[in-house]
């Protein structure tokens, strides 16, 4: 398997786990074939809970969401910057998405923690789906979706 070389590598929520990132850039780019890829969806440091809730709730977020098994928290332009300063990757996308719903969001404003489940975090219980539409076209043109992506060509 070590012998094998991939077109693209996909790491959802790992990124962030690694402590040493450049040094583990330089081992995915050797798994990947000439002009091979990696995609990589990290948390957003800069997401909406972070900008939006009231500063007594945003402190339990953040106890919540920061935690020792996260080595690194990264902001789009940090997480670009790396990318550059590995000179091993070009970066070729680069984004936000809203994974959490409005109802998650409500959840955090008026309880100060989120739905009970990831299932339920995610998905809208409001009868019209337009609000969560909403929610979600505001914080994706924002540039405040709850994690980033980013896809990269190895150099």
């Amino acid at each position: 398997m070590l012998n094998n070389k991939f077109d693209c590598i996909i790491m959802i929520h790992v990124f962030e786990h690694i402590e040493d990132p450049i040094y583990f850039l330089k081992d995915v780019k050797k798994l990947l074939k000439k002009g091979g890829s990696m995609l990589i969806i990290v948390p957003n440091l800069n997401d909406i809970y972070s900008s939006e809730l009231s500063d007594d709730v945003k402190k339990n977020y953040k106890k919540f969401m920061f935690h020792t098994a996260h080595k690194f928290y990264y902001t789009m332009k940090s997480l670009k910057t790396l990318f550059q300063k590995s000179n091993l990757f070009k970066v070729k996308y680069s984004s936000t998405f809203q994974e959490y719903s409005i109802t998650n969001f409500f959840y955090w404003h008026f309880f100060k923690k989120p739905n009970s489940s990831y299932s339920r975090a995610i998905s809208s219980s409001l009868k019209s789906d337009e609000l969560n539409k909403m929610f979600v076209k505001f914080c994706e043109d924002k540039k405040k979706g709850s994690p980033l992506i980013l896809r990269a060509e190895k150099l």
